[in-house]
Parts: C-alpha cells; structure tokens; sequence
C-alpha cells in the first residue's frame, strides 16, 4: 500500500510539468499584451520597458517557462500581476470556500441519491422507480445558472429566508449546495440505481434471501455493501469537479472561491494566477482520487489484496 501511495504521489511530478507547459504556452497565445496587466495604461515607455524586464517579459517562451518550473520547485507560484500578492496566498485564501461548498453539495447529494437510487433499483418499473429517474434527469439536465437564480427569487426576495449571496455564516451556504448539489444528486442516483440492479440480482443475494436473511438487511447488509465502489467513484468524481470551482455558481452567489478568481485571472491575464490556480486544483484532483484508491481499499478486500503485491 505505501509502495502504491509513493508512486502514485511521484507520477504527480510529470502531469505537474503537462500541465504547466499546455496552460503556459496556451496563455502565452492569447491575444493582447500581459505587460499593460501589470502597469497602467498612461504609463510611459520608460515604465513599459522597466515592467517587462522586471517580469521577464522578453525573456524566450523556454527560458521562461523553465524559470517558472523551477520556481515551482521551490514552492514559488509567483505573484499576481493585478493584487501583486503571492499566488499561493490567494488560493488558499480562497479554498476554505470553495471546499466548504464542495462539502455541502456532496453531502446533499448523498442524503437525496443513496435512498432514492436504492428505492430505484428495488423498484424496478414501478411508478416510483419512473419518478426518480425523472426527477434524476430533470437534476442533471437543470442549468446550474437557472436553478441558482429561481432559488434566490424564492427563498432570498420573496421569502427572505436566506440570503442571496456571499458567504457569511452557515446560511450563506444553503442555497448554491442545494444549486450544485441537484446535478450532483442526480447523476449519482442513477450511479446508484445501476449499481443497484446489478447486485441484488447476484446469487448471494438469493442466497442470504434463502436462507431466511429479511429482505431489508439482505439489500442494505450484502447488495448496496457490494455496489459501494461505482458508487464512492462518482461521489469522489463529482467532488474533484466541485473542488475545481463551480464557475456558474459561485458567479450567481457571488461565492468567493477557486473557480471564479480563476475565471477573472483568465479576463484579465493574469498568467501567475491562472497557471498557479490550476496546477494546484490538478494536485488537489490528484489527492482526492488518491484518497479514493485508498477508499476502495476498505470497500473491497480484493483491491486492497492487489495493492500488497
């Protein structure tokens, strides 16, 4: 096992340098120039030059490219060219809000899929197993910006329960968990359903029904034990995407995470934080599908059997 967790953490350095050179040399073929990002638009020439020297602005795509790995390796991120503060400071500044939405949808997610897909799956073609894929599809097929906005005119103008947007307090957080939590809890209900299906029609669980196990601890004691991994892969998958920063929501709640400062580092070129901003979600996704190996380990003795060898 830690053999397996040692590899898997050193195979992060060469999707790290991927990563770094896509995302840099796509920055670097974006129109407009990054200079006029860090000085303002009267400045004169004299500043212009003093600026790109500065940030290595002439420097050869390579050379520079090669001076941000190695500052990488360091630990160094560089420093925005809009707030001048250093990358790595205003992504974890920005990380407690984003996993705590990335929590809360998971966690709603999960109190809505788990019983609705194994009510699913034990009904099959029932009235009640066509309801929730309905209701799983209209989840999945909603626009994440629509839900958003008719959840604020119910519950923020007209009821005045919650509040419309921001963080601040427990409250705060309601509202774009249930937006993104809906598309979450929708595609792993119907992860759920299918894994479902397939085990309560496997032979042990005829046998443990023959052999006088009730009905109800035979789907929750044997099947739904043994359909746990598709299930914990989707619910670590949709986490990871979460974790990159939901874009369209934190826009709507104006939530001051990962995935809008990164949108606006994208508008204004802002190269250090964009390259920073992604190459640190990327070790996070990483960590987090690490996590799951790991995970899939205690679910599945079988797997944790491989990673000894």
């Amino acid at each position: 096992m830690y053999r397996y967790i040692l590899k898997r953490l050193l195979m992060l350095i060469p999707v790290i340098i991927g990563i770094t050179l896509v995302i840099y040399f796509t920055m670097d073929l974006a129109p407009g120039d990054p200079v006029y990002q860090i000085v303002s638009e009267r400045a004169s020439e004299e500043e212009i030059a003093a600026a790109r020297e500065e940030y290595h602005l002439n420097d050869p795509f390579l050379v520079r490219c090669g001076r941000y790995l190695l500052n990488l390796c360091k630990g160094d991120l560089g420093v925005s060219y809009q707030s001048k503060r250093p990358v790595a400071e205003i992504y974890f500044s920005k990380l407690p809000a984003t996993l705590a939405l990335a929590v809360a949808s998971i966690v709603i997610a999960l109190l809505i899929s788990i019983p609705l897909g194994i009510y699913a799956a034990t009904h099959q073609n029932s009235w009640g197993d066509s309801t929730s894929m309905i209701l799983s599809l209209v989840g999945v097929s909603m626009p994440n910006f629509w839900l958003g906005l008719l959840l604020v005119l119910a519950f923020a103008l007209h009821l005045g329960w919650l509040p419309s947007g921001g963080m601040n307090g427990f409250a705060s957080v309601i509202l774009p968990a249930l937006t993104e939590g809906a598309y979450l809890a929708g595609f792993m209900t119907r992860t759920t359903r299918s894994a479902m299906l397939d085990t309560i029609r496997s032979d042990y669980v005829f046998m443990a029904l023959a052999k006088g196990v009730s009905k109800k601890e035979s789907i929750m004691k044997h099947a739904f034990k043994n359909a746990l991994i598709p299930i914990v892969t989707a619910g670590g998958v949709q986490f990871a995407y979460v974790m990159g920063g939901c874009v369209v929501t934190e826009t709507v709640f104006a939530w001051p995470g990962i995935g809008r400062q990164l949108v606006e580092g994208i508008n204004q070129r802002d190269i250090p934080v964009v390259l920073g901003f992604i190459i640190l979600t990327a070790i996070v996704v990483c960590i987090i599908n690490l996590m799951l190996d790991i995970i899939y380990a205690f679910v599945d003795p079988r797997i944790k059997a491989q990673y000894s060898k």
